[in-house]
């Protein structure tokens, strides 16, 4: 299946499914984006969300058994172990920048609810309407 990079519209350099645990293509992800040209920093920081946060909530856990309620839970841990709003969002960020790279209608993957809910606004760090259940 044909993959493209949002960032540089080109081919991905690895091949994505959504039964594929999220620390692989998360990993996988932040290479292309290295490949791609991005700053250092940011891909220090991307290494770096997936390390502390995202690899250790998701483990090998497949893309396709990922809910919205289960995105919902993530935040709230991250906003319990009291990270700023800034962070949160920068993780969050990082999350929906790898489910909108898998479900970008070229890829030919059914756009599922994660991806609406986080478009909706819901990744933000704050303890506003991000808590709501959706």
């Amino acid at each position: 299946m044909l993959h493209i990079c949002p960032t540089c519209g080109t081919e991905l350099l690895f091949e994505a499914t959504a039964l594929d645990p999220v620390c692989k293509l998360m990993e996988s992800r932040i290479n292309h984006l290295e490949a791609c040209g991005l700053s250092y920093s940011h891909i220090r920081k991307q290494r770096s969300f997936l390390r502390h946060h995202i690899g250790p909530y998701w483990g090998d856990r497949g893309v396709k058994a990922i809910s919205s309620m289960d995105v919902h839970d993530f935040h709230t841990t991250l906003l319990r172990k009291g990270l700023a709003s800034k962070t949160i969002k920068h993780i969050m960020d990082a999350l929906k920048g790898l489910f909108n790279q898998l479900y970008n209608p070229g890829n030919g993957m059914e756009r599922r609810e994660v991806g609406r809910w986080m478009s909706e606004g819901h990744n933000e760090g704050t303890t506003g309407d991000s808590d709501r259940n959706v």
